[in-house]
């Protein structure tokens, strides 16, 4: 359930402003004792010459004898969400994702980031600093980077959608065994970690993919230029070929069938139709 509230301080000055800009009271206006006497509706006794309303007749004192916040503060009631954020753990994938996490957590939901364990080094200090947990995932897996593995063996022949299924595999299990155990209300996941919403569905679980890209470029995932890139791998080691058919059978119309969160660089990218 959801409740709101709104809370206007200081009602009396938004009404005083109201009044003062509406009455022109002359300086004779007034008997000198109803100015001596008048008790100030913000407290205090108000000096001879002042207004019954408590401020100055001259308009361009407003400013400063209404020197209370003229302010509303609108305040929101909603649930307190558990919130999975997962992603591949390299940084182009992982840093948007953890902004997410984090942005979240500062707003007090409950909010874990998971990737692959070696990432931890990377950005679990971050996480920790805006209440977001840090959850790490088949340490068996080494980094790209490392220079060791099966990761950095394929980011060395240049077959990088092998590489980010290799780490999708590797997270697929534990990840189902994080979601079967927290149940959160919510799960975003990176637009090229499949096993986030793979998992997800299994479970019932609403995903939001995030997609650190240009808005231009998820025209790029729609059926019509899947079936024009098919050419494209064929060129390519049989492996990375293989691992892009996959990808794109992953993906599938996700524009059209979930929500997705994009950097759409505004002013600086011509705007384009939303599949």
């Amino acid at each position: 359930s959801q409740a709101a509230q709104v809370i206007c301080r200081e009602p009396w000055a938004l009404l005083v402003q109201a009044i003062m800009h509406e009455l022109k009271l002359p300086k004779s206006g007034l008997p000198r004792s109803a100015l001596l006497d008048h008790q100030s509706p913000f407290g205090g006794s108000p000096l001879a010459g002042q207004s019954p309303l408590g401020g100055s007749e001259n308009l361009d004192d407003l400013e400063h004898t209404l020197d209370v916040p003229q302010m509303l503060e609108v305040i929101h009631e909603i649930k307190q969400l558990k919130v999975l954020c997962i992603s591949t753990p390299e940084a182009g994938h992982l840093v948007p994702t953890a902004q997410v996490a984090m942005a979240l957590a500062q707003r007090r939901h409950q909010v874990q980031l998971v990737t692959c364990a070696w990432a931890e080094q990377k950005i679990a200090a971050k996480c920790k600093q805006s209440g977001c947990d840090f959850v790490g995932v088949a340490p068996h897996v080494l980094s790209a980077e490392s220079g060791e593995g099966k990761a950095a063996e394929l980011m060395a022949a240049g077959m990088m959608t092998a590489m980010f299924l290799y780490y999708d595999d590797e997270m697929h299990q534990p990840v189902r065994d994080l979601v079967r155990k927290v149940r959160p209300d919510v799960i975003v996941a990176d637009f090229i970690t499949p096993c986030a919403w793979r998992v997800a569905d299994d479970f019932g679980i609403p995903v939001i993919m995030n997609f650190p890209c240009p808005l231009k470029l998820l025209n790029a995932f729609t059926p019509l230029a899947q079936l024009m890139a098919l050419p494209v791998s064929w060129r390519l080691p049989k492996a990375e070929a293989e691992a892009m058919r996959h990808m794109f059978d992953e993906l599938g119309s996700f524009p059209y069938e979930r929500t997705c969160l994009l950097n759409t660089f505004f002013g600086l990218e011509a705007a384009v139709p939303v599949p």
